[in-house]
């Protein structure tokens, strides 16, 4: 337990993978097409991005506040477990965001800290380095679907893709004139991959 309490530690890195998994869920059965680029503060994508962001931040701090090396090595290895909960689950969500936390400065800096990880665990965390580029996740992704499994993409991936828009194609496939009156335009999917 923290020194002020209830902590990640106090919390079992299955129920933590499970209770964020539904959180994904019940966020993306809210999602429409022009939440991804109405950047609302009630939007479900932009609470997506807003949690995922404050997880990514959230693990070096955890990591940080412990003094000792072996606790440091605990805390990692905790969220190296959540991260392979979220893989067997199909929430690429998750692991990313996790793995983003991981691979922050301050983590990375704790050399010590990354050498006294068991092996097992530092054979994971190559796996996953080796593994977690955006195509190999898209790649994953578009196999979940393919297989009818539900899957949770990495919002930040997508995010990414809507913004950085290739500017000698048209932004979108049908405007809203030469669509149905009150309809919404189609981006161009071409651009987002």
């Amino acid at each position: 337990m923290d020194a002020g309490g209830f902590g990640i530690m106090d919390i079992e890195a299955d129920v933590f993978a499970e209770q964020w998994s539904f959180l994904d869920m019940d966020q993306l059965k809210k999602l429409k097409r022009v939440h991804l680029w109405e950047l609302k503060t009630n939007n479900p994508w932009v609470k997506m991005l807003n949690r995922g962001e404050k997880l990514a931040q959230f693990i070096p701090s955890e990591v940080l506040k412990r003094k000792d090396i072996e606790e440091r090595v605990n805390v990692i290895c905790h969220f190296i477990k959540i991260a392979m909960i979220f893989l067997e689950n199909d929430n690429y969500n998750g692991v990313m965001w996790v793995w983003e936390g991981l691979q922050k400065a301050a983590v990375q800096k704790l050399q010590k800290t990354l050498e006294s990880l068991p092996d097992q665990v530092k054979e994971v965390m190559s796996h996953f380095r080796n593994k977690l580029s955006d195509d190999r996740l898209r790649n994953a992704m578009n196999n979940g679907l393919l297989e009818h499994r539900p899957v949770i993409p990495w919002i930040k991936l997508i995010d990414s893709a809507v913004f950085q828009i290739d500017s000698q194609q048209n932004d979108f496939v049908l405007l809203p004139t030469e669509a149905e009156e009150g309809s919404v335009p189609l981006l161009n999917i071409e651009k987002m991959w």
